[in-house]
């Protein structure tokens, strides 16, 4: 409910909360990882400004995640075994990535793709491509 209003309705409430979340990843994990599949829903929309949207906090929770998890690794570098509850915040960090990276490959449509044969797109016209001497 929190995201939907959040996206759709732009409601303070609602985006503080997303807020607190998305800046709190290891206190709010669970939580986010429920963000990341309620965004998913979004990942194909029509709507550009919508999906936009959603990328981009899908951007900044990955960014934030993972800047989380360098940080317990930095932490505990000295350490042979890290404590039980490291362990668990890491491993709730790193569902928060995995539950990302399964949402793009779904969204995607890379698992109908059988035959692993890969489609590359042609380079864009902001892309510079230099001729051959």
């Amino acid at each position: 409910m929190f995201c939907s209003l959040y996206l759709h309705a732009n409601d303070p409430t609602c985006t503080a909360i997303i807020e607190r979340l998305i800046n709190e990843p290891v206190t709010y994990a669970k939580d986010v990882q429920r963000l990341i599949l309620d965004l998913s829903v979004d990942f194909t929309t029509t709507d550009a400004p919508l999906r936009t949207l959603v990328y981009t906090l899908l951007q900044r929770i990955l960014t934030i995640t993972t800047t989380a998890m360098r940080d317990i690794e930095t932490a505990n570098a000295h350490l042979t075994l890290w404590p039980a509850e490291v362990q668990t915040q890491f491993g709730g960090l790193l569902r928060c990535a995995d539950e990302i990276a399964q949402r793009l490959y779904f969204a995607s449509g890379a698992f109908k793709n059988q035959n692993q044969d890969r489609t590359f797109l042609p380079p864009t016209s902001s892309t510079s491509t230099r001729s051959p001497s």
